[in-house]
């Protein structure tokens, strides 16, 4: 009975999704229904799209759930990404300061400002857990759906995968995909037509170990993508700042300037949101390790709800990010590990304090952010 609630749910959150607009589309790119494929899902008109946000999920769960959990108890657009996605297609306006000219001639994005307005990024939403082929119904399965496929008997082992005929070439693990999704979903390295636009600029979301994956990538393949990645937001982070760069030669010159070119973009332009019982965006321990902002998500207690908490928060960054070249993380203090916990409310680490802007573009920034008010004439005030 659960096994059939689990697929009448998965069903329903991929019917919500295409009615969204969203398309499939199967890997490797051009196979057929009967081919063995690992499916994912992109807007439509990804092509066109000069933003696109690329989403890796977790490992374990089916494309576009969340946390059967959260369905369960609060409503399948809540635990799944049925709301996430709706936000990015259809969600609210950019601030009434990003104008149509895109400002004055002197602001350093005023090019930006005017893409903003033509309209919502690109998404794709990868699929690194249904990796396993299940010939028997002609689709691709997680792990765990593996597991529960039937028996002979109560205590038989379960199916055997066949590398050759359960696996998917070019998608075997969460690696391989992640590799995939760059080089021929926005890219393309074999010469075609890739799906969405090469000079698209890429903001990637991602969740533990494909999370990680996606930002291993991009630092071991630098050079290519320096300038087409905005941001990257991981949830439950899985890497460390020093395995990042365990294949470097640090006398090599070339390989110098791109780990100090790639730990300077993963220290402005990347955070990381983790389980805390604290407020949302919270400062966390974990940036020595990880060379990035470590916040609250809210959640207190079940990792595969994190995200479930903090996607507001990573889409409102986000946006700060798709606007603003010169936008960049605030350095924070690193927090003692779990130690907070017994100090005075004076004592705590405070959430993000930014600085009070000094320049009108950086003013812009804030506001859009919701970090100051305005209070007159051109004035500031910290909120």
């Amino acid at each position: 009975m659960l096994i059939l609630l689990v697929a009448c749910a998965r069903q329903i959150v991929l019917k919500r999704l295409r009615d969204l607009g969203l398309e499939e589309v199967r890997l490797p790119l051009g196979s057929t229904e009967t081919d063995k494929h690992v499916p994912i899902l992109v807007s439509p008109d990804l092509a066109s799209k000069k933003n696109v946000i690329v989403f890796f999920p977790e490992r374990h769960t089916d494309m576009g759930v969340l946390s059967y959990r959260v369905m369960g108890d609060e409503g399948i657009n809540i635990g799944s990404i049925v709301n996430f996605v709706q936000c990015i297609m259809k969600g609210p306006p950019p601030p009434s300061e990003v104008t149509a000219d895109g400002g004055s001639d002197t602001n350093p994005n005023a090019a930006l400002a005017a893409e903003f307005l033509v309209g919502r990024p690109g998404i794709v939403i990868a699929n690194p857990s249904q990796l396993i082929w299940y010939r028997g119904g002609g689709r691709a399965v997680t792990d765990r759906e593996w597991l529960c496929m039937p028996r002979e008997s109560a205590v038989h082992e379960p199916m055997r995968i066949d590398e050759a005929r359960n696996r998917v070439e070019g998608n075997k693990n969460f690696e391989e995909h992640v590799q995939y999704i760059f080089e021929h979903v926005l890219s393309s390295e074999d010469g075609d037509q890739p799906l969405c636009d090469p000079r698209a600029k890429i903001f990637v979301i991602g969740q533990e170990y494909p999370g990680s994956a996606a930002l291993q990538y991009m630092v071991n393949n630098w050079m290519g993508w320096r300038d087409r990645i905005r941001c990257v937001a991981l949830i439950n982070p899985q890497h460390s700042l020093e395995g990042l760069f365990s294949t470097f030669d640090m006398n090599a010159p070339g390989d110098v300037a791109e780990r100090e070119q790639a730990t300077d973009f993963i220290a402005r332009r990347t955070r990381a949101y983790r389980l805390s019982h604290k407020p949302l965006e919270t400062v966390m321990s974990g940036r020595t390790r990880l060379g990035c902002n470590v916040y609250s998500s809210g959640e207190t207690l079940y990792e595969e709800s994190v995200f479930v908490r903090c996607w507001p928060s990573v889409l409102d960054w986000v946006d700060v990010c798709r606007y603003s070249v010169t936008f960049a993380e605030p350095v924070t203090d690193e927090v003692p590990s779990d130690e907070e916990d017994g100090k005075s409310e004076q004592e705590k680490p405070k959430t993000r304090s930014p600085r009070r802007p000094q320049t009108e573009e950086e003013q812009l920034t804030a506001r859009f952010h919701g970090e100051l008010k305005v209070t007159g004439e051109g004035a500031v005030a910290e909120a």
